[in-house]
Formats: structure tokens, sequence, C-alpha cells
């Protein structure tokens, strides 16, 4: 009998060897040394790109966003939230996420479900989610090496440790409960 109940599990480890694995999205990152720089270079690529779709995360990033796009008398109707944005909305039109979300298996859903080939991110090193594993640290080096903070940093080896520390936020957690923020996500989420 209690072979019977152990048949569903069996089952669905054995079926998902032979499943067709889902290539992970190519993500390429952009981090500032400081929001207000991001906020800036994102408005200055919503001059360049008229048509680029913004996405956030967090309501409060997108209020963020929002805000600094009213004040240099941008259209807002190009910024969305993650969750409320539709394949059909980015076809054909360049997509740039605003922030990374702590967890890649939610992140790369949304990629794979607006049909993305390639995920472009702008992050900043003084965002909750990159201070939580020492971006303090990197932004002292980056002052020390005489680094403006208008110019950003893009290296593959940044997207790899990015994704390496959402990893390690995957195993410390049982269930990413939602938030509006990032600091109010970690709060929620992170064991103190």
């Amino acid at each position: 009998m209690r072979d019977f109940f152990l048949w569903p599990i069996f089952k669905t480890k054995m079926f998902s060897l032979f499943k067709k694995r889902v290539p992970a999205i190519k993500v390429d990152d952009i981090i500032w040394m400081n929001e207000e720089r991001k906020l800036e270079a994102l408005a200055k690529i919503s001059i360049k790109t008229p048509d680029t779709i913004f996405i956030a995360w967090f309501e409060e990033t997108y209020e963020k966003l929002a805000l600094c796009f009213t004040q240099h008398g941008f259209d807002t109707d190009k910024i969305h939230v993650a969750q409320k944005v539709f394949q059909h909305q980015v076809q054909n039109v360049p997509v740039v996420f605003v922030e990374h979300f702590p967890l890649r298996d939610k992140e790369e859903e949304v990629y794979q479900s607006l049909g993305l080939q390639k995920a472009v991110v702008h992050s900043a090193l003084d965002e909750p989610f990159l201070k939580t594993f020492g971006s303090n640290k990197i932004i002292e080096l980056m002052n020390k090496l005489g680094a403006k903070e208008d110019e950003p940093i893009q290296h593959a080896m940044i997207s790899s440790s990015i994704k390496n520390a959402q990893e390690k936020l995957k195993q410390k957690i049982s269930f990413g409960n939602s938030a509006r923020s990032q600091t109010d996500w970690i709060r929620q989420n992170l064991p103190h």
C-alpha cells in the first residue's frame, strides 16, 4: 500500500529526466554606483530609445522611476511592474529591467513568459539586494580606484556573481513572500 503513495513522486522524478530543459536567458547586467545615477541613465535611455519598456520588480522601484520620468517631463506609460506586463506589450521593442528580483528562478520565469531572448538589467550598488552581499566594499574599492559615478560597471563576472548571490538566497529561504520593495522583501524573507 505504501508503494502506491510513492508512485506519483517516482513518476514525476522519472519523467522530469526526459523533459527538455529550457536554456537560461542571457542576462546583461549594467551596474551603477548609486540609484540616483541609475535613474538618470534610465531617463537617458528613454530619450535615446523612446519605445523602450522599463520593468520593475517592486512597486517602490516603479514609483521612484515614475517620479524621475515625471520630473524630466517624460511619459510614464512605458514603465511597468513585472507582474502586470504581458508578452504582447514587449514584442519588437527594447526591454530594460530596472532592478533584479532576489530569486533567479522568479526572474527566469518572467523572462520566459515575456518571450525574451536576452534580459538587460540595470542595478545600483546601493540597492538593498546588492548590499546584502557586501556591495559597500565594492563601492569603497571603486571610489579608491577613481571610478566615476556616471560610468556603469559591466562585465560577465558581475552577472555571474549576481546569479550566484541569487542562488545563495534561494537556499536560505523556503518561500518568497511578496513585498512592495527590495528592503521589505529581504526583511520578510531572509532569516535574521
